[in-house]
């Protein structure tokens, strides 16, 4: 899979910049931003919503790992734990005598 993305990346690159002379603008480059605002504004509310996105599910993840490790905690203290059966309903019965 590596491999395929050490392909993948460089002709992704060489396509956009081959693609320039035709079709597709290079809005970002060494000079700086070249984008109208419109295309400013969508960017970043855009940016904003990944990085929300991507926030949310760490504290989710965080969250159910924590709720795993307790709950792990919570099974091997009771499984670690003496029992104590309640007397035979005879043995209660003889007592009361």
């Amino acid at each position: 899979m590596a491999l395929l993305g050490v392909v993948l990346v460089p002709l992704s690159f060489l396509a956009i910049r081959i693609a320039d002379t035709l079709i597709h603008p290079i809005v970002i480059d060494r000079s700086g931003l070249r984008m109208t605002s419109e295309m400013g504004i969508t960017f970043g509310i855009s940016i904003a919503a990944f990085l929300a996105l991507a926030t949310w599910m760490m504290q989710l993840e965080a969250t159910v790992k924590l709720r795993d490790l307790a709950a792990r905690r919570h099974r091997q203290l009771s499984s670690s734990a003496p029992r104590t059966s309640p007397p035979a309903a005879s043995e209660g019965a003889e007592a009361n005598v």
